[in-house]
């Protein structure tokens, strides 16, 4: 399993750039779509914008019981790092 080749290091040391949120891939994401949805200028681009912020949304804490239960040093982590999508916010 991939968690399994990274148990040797310590969780910053992997991936030392998230120091402000957890997830900055899923936030620059929806920070995309948005944009598209600006830069089309159409309202439809909000349904799809919509659906995958929520499935975001709901795979962040899937997502993190995982890394928690398999990664060693991610709940310290967790600690260090409050945020898991916009900071100061969630």
């Amino acid at each position: 399993m991939l968690l399994k080749q990274y148990n040797s290091l310590p969780y910053q040391q992997i991936f030392p750039k998230r120091r402000i949120v957890r997830h900055p891939m899923y936030t620059g994401f929806i920070l995309m779509f948005f944009g598209l949805t600006i830069a089309l200028g159409s309202l439809y681009g909000l349904i799809p914008t919509t659906i995958v912020t929520i499935i975001i949304i709901i795979r962040i804490p899937l997502e993190e019981k995982l890394l928690h239960e398999g990664l060693e040093g991610y709940t310290e982590y967790t600690e260090k790092v409050k945020y898991r999508l916009i900071p100061k916010i969630w």
